[in-house]
């Protein structure tokens, strides 16, 4: 296991034992298993938590499993760790791990395209993304300077790529009688499935954090 993914690992672990976390996903990467419409989706958000019914959390050496509800229909989700370019905590105030090695090329043209930046500028982010490795943001806040980002307009664009790297799904509005929550337009409703009460009291044990061998 490299040490990139034992650090992913080790970080999803401690945030799982706080509440649900978010997972930002390249869905297009080898190893994904997910819905087929969700496939080519750069930027897939998924909530991962202990108390989800069926309590299947899979964390392990390979990457993440569980069974996650798409629009109210049950599926088996499998994400290896090189997948994951972000883990956003569900606590308030908790900071967001953006790995920017692992994100994908689309992150960095969509900043460029807002700030007017040509090919090469985008090369140069992600050359600069890489040097951080991994980067911490607090909630609602940008980060620091990127060092070595000598043309303003891309340090300005590289703090918006790590920012809306990990910023989360808007809440979708609940529905009434439970049915499943709309979804944004152009963007999939993830929801969790519904727990049972017993399930909801077994659930958040640590035992349910099973290991992938």
């Amino acid at each position: 296991m490299d040490p990139r993914s034992e650090e992913k690992r080790r970080r999803l672990e401690r945030a799982l034992e706080k509440g649900p976390v978010m997972v930002h996903v390249d869905a297009r990467r080898p190893g994904v298993i997910v819905p087929a419409r969700l496939r080519d989706d750069f930027h897939l958000r998924l909530n991962l938590s202990l108390r989800f019914d069926p309590p299947d959390l899979s964390v392990g050496e390979w990457g993440v499993r569980e069974t996650l509800s798409f629009g109210g229909v049950r599926f088996a989700v499998a994400v290896p760790w090189s997948a994951i370019f972000a883990i956003t905590g569900a606590q308030r105030g908790e900071q967001a791990r953006v790995y920017t090695e692992d994100m994908p090329r689309e992150l960095f043209e969509e900043a460029a395209r807002r700030f007017g930046l040509t090919t090469a500028d985008v090369d140069q982010l992600r050359r600069e993304a890489q040097e951080i490795d991994r980067m911490d943001l607090a909630p609602g806040t940008e980060p620091e300077a990127v060092r070595a980002a000598e043309v303003a307009a891309r340090r300005r664009a590289l703090q918006v790529v790590q920012t809306q790297a990990s910023e989360p799904h808007p809440e979708p509005e609940a529905q009434p009688d439970g049915a499943p929550a709309a979804a944004t337009p152009g963007e999939p409703a993830l929801q969790p499935c519904p727990a049972s009460p017993d399930a909801d009291d077994k659930a958040g044990r640590r035992g349910h954090l099973k290991l992938i061998k």
